[in-house]
């Protein structure tokens, strides 16, 4: 799982298809967003444009667990004690793995946003 700022989520949309209709699929925690692309089903996470990693990580069962309080100096820590080549993440002692924020794949090109004519309405 990837981990892309709010920004390039709202400039180019889900990493896969651009697709900017994307749902949250295990609620919120702290800066970050659990999104699932409704297109392609693609699952990736938002993190606020002041994060580096997400406050979100699941181990290889599934289960959640976060991150409080995820200051400059806290992600500097996490990212020396724990920051795995590999798969470009924190992973902890119990085995959570919380995506490092990567340059969004697809800038460049613009998402491919559908908005309904109830949205067009607002947008004039």
């Amino acid at each position: 799982m990837i981990a892309i700022s709010y920004s390039d989520y709202s400039e180019y949309g889900c990493p896969e298809c651009g697709s900017t209709d994307c749902f949250p699929f295990d609620g919120v925690y702290g800066s970050t967003t659990p999104a699932e692309c409704r297109e392609c089903g693609n699952r990736f996470m938002i993190v606020s444009n002041k994060l580096m990693i997400s406050a979100i990580g699941y181990n290889s069962e599934g289960i959640q667990s976060g991150f409080l309080g995820l200051t400059a100096e806290r992600q500097i820590e996490l990212l020396k004690k724990y920051y795995n080549y590999e798969m470009n993440a924190i992973v902890d002692e119990e085995g959570f793995v919380f995506p490092i924020r990567i340059s969004h794949p697809r800038k460049g090109y613009p998402s491919n946003r559908k908005t309904t004519k109830e949205e067009d309405k607002y947008r004039k």
